[in-house]
Order: structure tokens, then sequence, then C-alpha cells
């Protein structure tokens, strides 16, 4: 956890001097660009609770800034009730909607909840971990990902290994033995 904290904090704190360079740089102040400058004073300060205040209105707009902020306070509960599952949600969109600093921080997110044993977390380590989320692409280290999560019952990972192995993706070279085996144990998933 201590890692964890370790890594998100200088996350944080570079997602507030990009927006405070991009906030100088408008000359016609935005209410969502204050909202978004309070709330990050507030993170620095600490103050998890009026950092959330400030943040939850922006991030149920969609807005992927506050989303990025607002997901690691949720995930870890600091100035709200602790939701991991909702935290998480939250930072895999930002991320999905390309917020380079999202993917980093999900990447982390996920890879502490794998580390305990959750499937879902290691099925997301293996995604994030073929494109290139947090570190250099290792095709190897990545499908191991999804194969412990298989181990654990996730069918998603199983699907996701055969489709893999199937077309030959994320520098994979294709093998049928090896896609047919992973649809066999999809299939024993739907059973």
């Amino acid at each position: 956890m201590k890692i964890t904290r370790f890594i998100i904090l200088p996350l944080l704190l570079c997602l507030m001097f990009q927006f405070s360079a991009n906030a100088e740089n408008t000359k016609n102040s935005d209410p969502l660009d204050k909202s978004l400058g309070d709330a990050m004073v507030a993170l620095v300060k600490k103050d998890y609770k009026k950092a959330v205040e400030l943040l939850e209105p922006l991030a149920e707009k969609n807005n992927v800034r506050a989303k990025s902020l607002l997901a690691p306070l949720i995930f870890r509960g600091a100035g709200v009730e602790k939701d991991t599952n909702k935290g998480l949600a939250m930072i895999m969109d930002a991320a999905n909607q390309g917020d380079e600093d999202a993917k980093k921080i999900a990447a982390e997110l996920n890879h502490t909840l794998a580390s305990s044993g959750d499937e879902k977390a290691m099925y997301n380590m293996g995604y994030m971990c073929l494109n290139g989320w947090s570190e250099k692409v290792e095709p190897d280290k990545c499908l191991k990902w999804l194969e412990k999560a298989v181990e654990m019952g996730h069918p998603r990972s199983a699907k996701f290994l055969a489709h893999i192995y199937k077309n030959g993706k994320y520098g994979v070279t294709a093998d049928q033995n090896k896609a047919d085996y992973w649809t066999q144990i999809s299939q024993q998933f739907q059973q």
C-alpha cells in the first residue's frame, strides 16, 4: 500500500502542475478550471473531503481529469467512503478515454488488487500490459496475468487469450492449438 501511495502522489502532483500550467495560459477563467484548480489545492493540503466535494460534480459530467483525480481517493477511501470497485471503474473509464495519467494510475491500482488475488484486476493487468499502459510490452508477462485470471475463474480472460492466439495479436504468434485450448476453457465456464 505504501508503494501505491509513493506512486500515486507524484502522479497526482504531475496532474496538478500540468493543469496549473494550462490554467495560467488561459486568459478567461472557466468555472471548470477554477473547480479543478481548487480541488488540486485541496489535494495538496490533504483536504481530501473538500477535494471530493469539488471533483464529484465534475466527474459526474464526465470530466476525465476530475475522474483521474477522484478515482484514487474513492479507491483508498480518502475523504469519501472507500469503494475499490467504484474507484477502479472510474479510473479505468478515464484511462479508456485516453488520459495517459489515468492509465498509469489504473495500472498501479489494478496491480495492487491483482497482487492480492483479484481475478478481474488480473485480467485488467493483462489487458493494460498488452496495450502498454504501464510498462514496456512483454507479451509473455502480460499473458501470465491473463492465465492467472483464468485459474482464478475469470471467463473473459480465457476468451481474450483465445482471441489473441487465434488472431496473432499484440506481438503473439498465432497458434490455433492454443486458441482451441483457451476456447475450450472459455466454454467450460459457460456450462
